[in-house]
């Protein structure tokens, strides 16, 4: 008798970490590429290369003032505070070559604070 509440244990314990554990991996493996962008007086880098379909994940940091984060009419993230991390996930999906620039007044030189994403087939 005692073999059997073991194994059920075993059983329970199996499914109490095993489906948490497998969304996690799930989660992770979503976005398949990490690409950690620095933001700072007057750069972005560096510049990020993407295949066209496939989820990236963009960490967005900001390492020395508040900066913003715009791709075209697309996505603009007004606020990426210094040592506040900003997570993206994009999905590209027109090849091509697209500017980024920063949508948030970070300085004198804000006007020349840009940056390239390229979508590639």
């Amino acid at each position: 008798m005692r073999w059997k509440e073991i194994v059920a244990g075993l059983m329970v314990a199996g499914v109490l970490f095993g489906i948490p554990a497998a969304a996690i991996a799930y989660q992770n493996s979503y976005a398949t590429q990490v690409i950690p962008v620095k933001l700072s007086q007057w750069k972005i880098e560096p510049e990020i290369h993407v295949k066209a379909g496939t989820k990236t994940r963009l960490l967005l940091i900001a390492t020395d003032v508040t900066h913003g984060f715009q791709i075209g009419r697309l996505i603009n993230i007004k606020a990426i505070y210094p040592g506040h991390p900003q997570e993206l996930i994009v999905t590209a999906v027109d090849p091509g070559t697209y500017e980024i620039s920063c949508s948030n007044t970070c300085g004198v030189d804000h006007a020349k604070m840009l940056g390239k994403i390229v979508v590639e087939k």
